[in-house]
């Protein structure tokens, strides 16, 4: 994913992998040097871009992406808005 987003692969940190599926939970996260600071905002739309038109990422098929709390529709995900669908596996542990 790093080299797909154009980062360095330390400015990724992995928060979750679920046994039996592809699916991981990952963020980027920011240099604290500002030299080496990210524009988190092309890396953003560098995912969108990437998850909306690829049909595969290592073998297999990307179903569901989401960045910054919006679902991003992807080849396989099918047609019409799955916003509703989304499910923030997050969201029990803030509250």
């Amino acid at each position: 994913m790093a080299a797909v987003l154009g980062i360095h692969a330390a400015d990724i940190k992995v928060v979750s992998v679920y046994e039996g599926s592809t699916i991981v939970d990952f963020f980027v996260e920011q240099a604290e040097n500002l030299d080496d600071a990210l524009d988190l905002e092309q890396v953003q739309e560098t995912f969108a871009e990437v998850v909306s038109t690829m049909d595969t990422f290592m073998g297999s098929p990307i179903l569901n992406a989401v960045a910054s709390g919006v679902n991003i529709i992807t080849k396989n995900s099918g047609s019409g808005d799955h916003a509703a669908d989304a499910i923030f596996i997050w969201d029990e542990l803030i509250q």
